[in-house]
């Protein structure tokens, strides 16, 4: 079989000791959860790729009952799928779920792009053109912008 890679973002996560109790617990299962999540809305984990459990455990430095409880809360968000006796997988929509994801993507944002353009004041532009101009100069050194 061969071995799966993970991307860089799921693999430098923090192992560090939180200390003990209810709080850290919470914490360090919010940190993985947060990994995994934006590994695959960056879709560093693509659509359909196994999440072995045992490889998870060793990339975050947990165990195995974590690792399950942050597959099980990525399930009932939607972005991850459980099968018994295959393990989990990043989801798969099928296209009418995507044509319907990107439709309410599609009215969000616009709800955004019209309240932020309510409240925009010159400061804001100067802080926007700071940006664009980082990124441009980013792009022009070969550098590949955040997803």
């Amino acid at each position: 079989m061969e071995k799966q890679e993970f991307p860089a973002t799921v693999v430098k996560s923090s192992r560090r000791t939180l200390g003990n109790g209810h709080a850290a617990s919470a914490l360090l299962d919010d940190q993985v959860h947060d990994r995994i999540h934006a590994a695959i809305a960056a879709q560093e984990l693509p659509p359909g790729i196994r999440l072995r459990e045992d490889q998870m455990r060793q990339i975050f430095g947990v165990s195995r009952a974590r690792i399950r409880k942050v597959f099980a809360r990525l399930a009932f968000e939607g972005l991850v799928t459980i099968e018994p006796n295959r393990g989990a997988s990043v989801a798969k929509p099928s296209p009418d779920e995507a044509r319907e994801n990107f439709a309410a993507r599609r009215a969000i944002e616009a709800t955004i792009v019209r309240m932020v353009a309510d409240r925009f004041e010159p400061r804001h532009k100067t802080a926007l053109a700071r940006h664009i101009a980082k990124e441009t100069c980013r792009r022009k050194r070969g550098a590949t912008p955040p997803k």
